[in-house]
């Protein structure tokens, strides 16, 4: 059976320590060495727009982007799970607010 990757991540708004909105979800799977590394693609690109896109916010409150390509195991009764030492790629960024 094929390894199954996802991607997981986001991007927030950190109103403070335990408060954040949430401005953007990403959360997509795929099978096998092609759909990893389509998915290890995609996880840098929308990092790299996040993080551009955001630098130009115009905020008081920091912004942060998340993107994490991770492997899953199937368990015997069909569920995925997330394999133990199975990340492929991760980013994460913490953008400080536009000061003029």
């Amino acid at each position: 059976m094929e390894t199954v990757y996802s991607l997981e991540g986001w991007v927030k708004e950190v109103i403070d320590n335990e408060n954040a909105e949430i401005l953007q979800r990403f959360d997509d799977n795929g099978t096998g060495e092609m759909g990893k590394r389509t998915l290890v693609e995609m996880a840098k690109s929308h990092f790299g727009f996040w993080r551009g896109y955001c630098k130009q916010l115009d905020t008081e409150n920091k912004t942060a982007v998340y993107v994490h390509v991770y492997a899953n195991v199937v368990l015997p009764n069909g569920l995925l799970c997330r394999k133990e030492h199975g990340s492929v790629y991760r980013d994460l960024v913490v953008i400080e607010p536009r000061r003029e």
